[in-house]
């Protein structure tokens, strides 16, 4: 049933793979639509900084299919892209 509020944790790491221990990283989520790509639907989500170098990112699904979320760093879009789906779900 939607809305599904999702939430997933990252780490940072330098450039040389330490990790970081600090918070502070302009970090942001963006979550888009892939089901109509002539709109491509696009929404924020929410960063929770821990100040330990660990960031929770959060997103809401307000309408069922194929998304892509993304991280944001410095207002550039990371590498890492994540498709996800959710499809309507009946009890029946």
């Amino acid at each position: 049933v939607l809305p599904i509020v999702s939430s997933f944790v990252v780490e940072a790491h330098a450039a040389r793979g330490n990790r970081l221990t600090k918070g502070g990283a302009p970090l942001g989520v963006v979550l888009r639509s892939l089901a109509d790509q002539a709109s491509v639907a696009t929404s924020r989500g929410q960063i929770l900084d821990y100040g330990n170098g660990a960031y929770e990112a959060s997103y809401t699904l307000r309408i069922a299919g194929p998304f892509e979320v993304a991280l944001v760093l410095a207002g550039e879009e990371l590498v890492m892209k994540v498709s996800i789906s959710h499809l309507p779900y009946s009890a029946d």
